[in-house]
């Protein structure tokens, strides 16, 4: 299995990011650390559900927009600000393949903010 870090560019969205490749992550395991979860439930749109997961996980969700569908991202948080890793457990959107968490990835990918400075 191939495992590969991305440097997701400052200027973009984590999501539209994954989404440029395509059916590459749809059967894959992707880790999130800290920048990738705060740039996320920062976004315009973003809602936070906290009443479908304990204090560990997360479930977001965007509405659908004129140009973006509905998407839901269901996955477990970075477990400190500093260090570790959380990780998508399930996409929900018509422009990202990724399904439900497997236990046979065909590729791992890391996934990060680039770093300020």
């Amino acid at each position: 299995m191939k495992k590969e870090i991305l440097r997701v560019p400052k200027n973009m969205f984590p999501l539209d990011y994954i989404s440029m490749f395509g059916d590459r992550t749809a059967n894959s395991w992707i880790f999130i650390d800290n920048s990738i979860y705060e740039k996320m439930v920062s976004s315009h749109g973003c809602i936070v559900d906290t009443s479908s997961c304990d204090a560990e996980h997360f479930h977001l969700i965007w509405e659908a927009t004129e140009v973006f569908p509905r998407t839901e991202v269901y996955g477990k948080r970075p477990p400190s600000p500093d260090y570790g890793w959380g990780e998508f457990e399930l996409i929900i959107a018509d422009d990202i393949a990724f399904d439900l968490w497997t236990a046979d990835p065909d590729e791992i990918f890391f996934l990060s903010m680039v770093e300020e400075g």
